[in-house]
């Protein structure tokens, strides 16, 4: 049999301002069907230590059921962890004036709510796993409507933006975060994380039956989804603050997609 590595993955000093979807405000019956394909693994690691907090151990992180996520658009990736980022970088009067600009911008290119499906969970599918990841793929023309929204987000004076920048460790992205697969596109939303808490990357052999049936349980999982997707409506979104996990996050403004 086929030795399986877990690929750990190096924390990142870094937060990022995002327009994102949090699972938990659109639908209960897909958080729950999400925690049931959580604990379908866990339950397959008996000696891997499992944990909530990204912070403060080793092992597979386990993301809580609030903290079930996807990026839409990010805005910033800051080089700092989230408390330097608060520190140095939330009452910059350019940061302040560029929010406003996005809200007022994503107000204007509002996506209507929008039907979505999750129908993968991918792993790698080979001998070295560093996570596990659900596909959520959202209806042709919620795209078309963010594509607008993107366009119009890059129409913001870019000598602004260049002027606040320059002061921090900031990269501007105003990008939509989605991938291409069989002609459409998808969202990833992680769910499992190999983490180390060491500052590098390694490989390492999971020792005894850890991972043997990892591969299986995924493939089980992608029937399963493959014949009945999970099905949920975004109708709501968020611009967001965050490190990299969702694990500590601020809500800048919350956007209803509902027409009244």
């Amino acid at each position: 049999m086929e030795k399986i590595f877990a690929k750990f993955w190096e924390r990142k000093e870094e937060s990022y301002l995002t327009l994102s979807v949090k699972l938990h405000e659109q639908n209960e019956e897909a958080i729950e069907k999400i925690h049931s394909i959580q604990k379908r693994i866990i339950d397959n690691f008996r000696r891997t230590i499992i944990f909530y907090n990204p912070y403060n151990s080793k092992g597979l992180f386990q993301y809580a059921f609030d903290r079930f996520h996807f990026s839409l658009i990010n805005f910033f990736t800051f080089h700092y962890n989230f408390e330097k980022f608060k520190e140095l970088v939330r009452k910059d009067r350019n940061y302040k004036e560029i929010q406003k600009i996005i809200i007022k911008i994503i107000n204007k290119n509002l996506p209507s709510e929008t039907k979505a499906e999750i129908k993968t969970l991918y792993n790698g599918g080979g001998s070295v796993i560093d996570s596990f990841t659900l596909q959520i793929f959202p209806l042709e023309k919620f795209l078309n409507k963010l594509s607008v929204l993107e366009n119009k987000l890059n129409e913001i004076n870019e000598n602004l933006i260049n002027d606040f920048c320059k002061n921090y460790k900031c990269d501007k992205i105003f990008e939509i975060k989605a991938y291409s697969k069989n002609n459409s596109q998808y969202f990833p939303i992680n769910i499992l994380r190999f983490i180390n808490s060491k500052d590098e990357e390694y490989l390492r052999e999971i020792i005894g039956d850890d991972m043997d049936k990892i591969n299986d349980i995924v493939t089980e999982v992608n029937n399963e989804l493959s014949s009945n997707p999970l099905r949920l409506n975004i109708h709501k979104i968020n611009l967001l603050e965050s490190d990299p996990f969702l694990y500590k996050w601020e809500k800048i403004k919350g956007f209803n997609l509902v027409r009244q």
